[in-house]
């Protein structure tokens, strides 16, 4: 591809950087990285809620679960009351670090 001016060329290469600004514009709010915690996990006066976050942190496991089954990264569902205890184990150590990932992050 020629240019045949310089004028074309910056136009193509501005058109280039906005659509990476918007992609990644749209990776943040599709992954949800664009989104606060802290609202999720507080009450009306501004203090941690202990149920908001445990609520968040199961809604978070039972998400994991539900994308490693299907993508077969283990067999059965590891949140199951017939869960493997190493599977159960795991859980317990995933809502750990979700937990204090949660409060650091306050």
């Amino acid at each position: 591809m020629k240019f045949e001016n310089c004028k074309e060329y910056c136009s193509l290469k501005n058109n280039k950087e906005n659509i990476r600004k918007l992609m990644n514009e749209f990776d943040c709010e599709a992954s949800g990285r664009s989104n606060l915690i802290r609202p999720l996990v507080i009450d009306e006066n501004g203090r941690f809620d202990e149920g908001k976050a445990e609520k968040l942190i199961t809604e978070l496991v039972e998400d994991m679960d539900r994308y490693g089954y299907r993508y077969k990264m283990w067999l059965g569902h590891i949140t199951a009351e017939n869960a493997l205890p190493e599977q159960k184990s795991f859980c317990r150590y995933v809502r750990m670090y979700l937990y204090l990932a949660i409060r650091m992050s306050l």
